[in-house]
């Protein structure tokens, strides 16, 4: 019963202190981690929300010269961290062309420390990927083979 009592005392003042520390004006929220669940939810809102307006997500492709119009397969469970943001991925399908398209969502934080996506970039096409992550987590693009 004491072992209880000493976890919750200690989430409490875990709590406290992080109140403490933002109204004094030192917000570590900006190095704070965001849990998987949140950068994958975080990126599920980001599309619902552009789903409401339009039954297609759309994005402007600037390899391609193209604005697809996507709509949602699934999202992938695994997410990562790249430099300061993290992200998620996301398999559509093209409209017009029936093409599978990956779509990669980097969630960062605001000023507040409230997670947010702060870009979106299409990573792989039709099987033809554009980058890939390294195991550190890096953006490493593609090298296009030689036939």
């Amino acid at each position: 019963m004491k072992r209880i009592f000493y976890v919750i005392l200690e989430l409490i003042m875990a709590t406290g202190s992080a109140r403490l520390l933002h109204a004094a004006g030192r917000d570590n929220s900006q190095t704070a981690r965001l849990s998987s669940a949140t950068v994958l939810q975080t990126a599920k809102v980001y599309v619902n929300a552009k789903l409401k307006k339009k039954p297609t997500f759309n994005i402007v492709d600037p390899v391609m010269k193209t604005t697809w119009e996507l709509y949602l397969i699934h999202f992938d469970p695994k997410t990562g961290k790249t430099g300061d943001n993290y992200y998620a991925s996301a398999i559509f399908r093209d409209l017009n062309t029936n093409w599978v398209l990956r779509v990669v969502f980097f969630v960062g934080q605001d000023e507040g420390g409230n997670p947010e996506v702060v870009d979106v970039e299409i990573q792989d096409v039709a099987g033809k990927k554009r980058f890939t992550f390294d195991k550190n987590g890096n953006k490493v693009p593609v090298k296009k083979r030689r036939r």
